[in-house]
């Protein structure tokens, strides 16, 4: 991302932040998100759960309010059960 001040701006994902690194550019950062999008059966770590959907904010501390928002769903279709 650019053109944030990071002192003033925070990015969160599901209401957590997350700590964003510069890149040796003003005012431009990157981070990384780790998430699970799906549960398959045979998972290596079967007791934590799906964190599907997520939602990104950019938020402004010195105003307390969101500036920008956007969600992603899972790109794995979910079957209906009956």
């Amino acid at each position: 991302m650019s053109g944030l001040n990071g002192a003033r701006h925070v990015v969160t994902v599901n209401g957590r932040s997350v700590p964003l690194q510069p890149t040796g550019r003003a005012g431009e950062f990157v981070c990384g998100v780790r998430y699970r999008a799906w549960q398959p059966a045979s998972a290596l770590h079967p007791t934590i759960g799906v964190h599907a959907p997520l939602t990104f904010d950019i938020v402004d501390n010195w105003m307390e309010r969101s500036l920008a928002a956007a969600g992603t769903m899972s790109p794995i279709p979910v079957a209906a059960t009956t």
